[in-house]
């Protein structure tokens, strides 16, 4: 697998089933990774927001990069934090 293709998130599905998004809701991704999660997450939200962590730096780029793919409407929902899950 090329290092450039998209991670493909574990129970994607069932998290989001789970979760049960409401799209004004306020959400915590305290392990951003590839963002694989977050990404799915904010295009569900409208005028919710959420907010993901990683402790990686270069993790929060790749994410960064990846939330802009999906248009400034998705990236204005989301807050990035340089930070492990531990600091919450």
């Amino acid at each position: 697998m090329s290092s450039n293709a998209p991670h493909t998130p574990v129970l994607l599905d069932e998290v989001l089933e789970w979760l049960q998004i409401k799209p004004e809701g306020t959400y915590l991704d305290a392990t951003l990774g590839a963002a694989g999660h977050s990404s799915a997450i904010a295009q569900r939200l409208s005028s919710g927001r959420l907010i993901s962590l990683d402790r990686d730096a270069q993790a929060l780029a790749l994410a960064r990069q990846r939330m802009t793919s999906f248009g400034a409407n998705v990236e204005s929902k989301v807050t990035l934090v340089h930070a492990a899950f531990s600091k919450i």
